[in-house]
């Protein structure tokens, strides 16, 4: 599933192309995704594309009649701008738009989310999205934010770093990465981190999304650029689908994997308390 880099990486690779272009025609070519398309009755006249901004893992194609469109990509989902359209199966959303290039949605497990919602005022996020906790890069994002989050909580702290109503955009590689630079265990108790542990993750957060977003994400399964190239932040993995591998930290502990919410979590047992 694309997390925060990957989707940063694609409204930057397809902003040049939309912004202040107009969108002519919609055509849909499935009733619903993860959730019904409730787009159709647009398919005409949409108006002219004003900004292409990021929510967490969601896509904003701003209008200029104050609504958006909302594109989560879900597990699989992906979206590629082409002049002319070359037709491809699992291609469910194509939007033409006034120069004859096409932005089209594509996605095999239709886990994805294509949704027009009105906005109050240009800039602003629809109501969809108003329980989300601050930006990573934000200012509301500090460590007090942060040692809020995990006072009283018991829950393990890579569980907390994957709820998006109290850090947004942490997903599954970035937290188990996160969580190593950090040597913090991912089955520690939330509220057992010190406010000096809370600290170094808050950096690490920052340090580690800022990272894959510099290196256009990481390729894990099906995520690609717009352009079909590969997320280079793959390589610099040192924990994520590391199994069995010596830790390249302390060089004796070996890469654990287990389930932790029903995600596959790695770590090392030697380098993280």
């Amino acid at each position: 599933m694309p997390e925060l880099p990957e989707v940063e990486t694609i409204c930057s690779a397809i902003r040049p192309d939309l912004v202040n272009r107009n969108i002519c025609r919609i055509e849909v070519f499935c009733k619903k995704l993860r959730y019904p398309i409730n787009i159709q009755h647009q398919k005409k006249g949409l108006a002219e594309i004003i900004a292409i901004r990021r929510r967490a893992k969601y896509i904003l194609i701003e209008l200029d009649n104050k609504n958006v469109i909302l594109v989560h990509l879900g597990m699989t989902g992906s979206l590629r701008i082409e002049s002319p359209w070359e037709k491809r199966k699992h291609d469910h959303v194509l939007f033409w738009l006034d120069n004859s290039m096409t932005l089209v949605y594509n996605d095999s497990r239709r886990f994805g989310q294509i949704e027009l919602h009105p906005i109050s005022t240009r800039g602003a996020f629809p109501q969809l999205l108003h329980h989300l906790a601050p930006e990573p890069f934000s200012d509301e994002f500090d460590i007090d934010w942060m040692v809020k989050v995990c006072k009283g909580r018991a829950k393990p702290i890579k569980n907390t770093l994957m709820d998006n109503t109290l850090v947004t955009g942490v997903g599954n590689i970035y937290a188990s990465e996160t969580l190593f630079l950090s040597k913090i265990h991912p089955e520690r108790p939330s509220f057992s981190l010190s406010r000096q542990e809370i600290k170094i993750l808050h950096k690490s957060i920052i340090v580690i999304l800022l990272n894959a977003i510099q290196a256009g994400g990481s390729s894990i399964i099906n995520y690609r650029h717009p352009d079909g190239s590969e997320g280079l932040f793959t390589r610099e993995l040192r924990v994520y689908g590391k199994k069995g591998d010596t830790c390249s930290d302390c060089k004796k502990g070996i890469i654990t994997q287990t389930k932790m919410a029903g995600r596959s979590t790695f770590f090392c047992p030697v380098c993280q308390k």
